[in-house]
């Protein structure tokens, strides 16, 4: 399958069902994940497995999840809401995105602050320790 073919598939699966949170392709790997929050990238990257260059399709995206993206090193990430932070992080990082809703932030629940995960990691911008500092800031959540 061609990149444009893959994004197309990722983007398909996630929005094809309201229950499919987070769609992952890597050459003919294919995972639907269905948990919310950010915990599916976050189990991604502490699997060890290689997302090098794989294309991605996630329901929100905020600043906590671009760094694990970018820690894990895909390619291509489609965020059905997109915060302008991790906006920044792919341009920055060179990964290709798209997006059906740009927002200045991710909210929270109650939608009257931010997130508090996007919150507790604003000063965060070391890529290496990402996953392991998104874990720490979990458990205190």
């Amino acid at each position: 399958m061609e990149l444009s073919e893959d994004i197309e598939q990722v983007k398909s699966l996630l929005l094809s069902n309201p229950r499919n949170n987070l769609v992952v392709k890597k050459g003919s790997d294919l995972k639907v994940i269905k948990k919310k929050g950010i915990t599916p990238v976050l189990d991604l990257c502490l699997s060890k497995a290689n997302y090098q260059g794989a294309v991605c399709a996630d329901r929100i995206v905020g600043k906590a999840a671009a760094l694990l993206y970018v820690y894990l090193g895909v390619h291509f990430v489609y965020g059905h809401v997109l915060s302008r932070e991790a906006q920044k992080y792919f341009e920055r990082y060179h990964i290709l995105y798209e997006y059906e809703f740009l927002v200045d932030m991710i909210v929270n629940k109650t939608n009257d602050d931010f997130d508090p995960l996007d919150k507790a990691v604003a000063d965060l911008d070391e890529i290496e320790t990402a996953p392991q500092e998104i874990q720490k800031v979990l458990k205190t959540l």
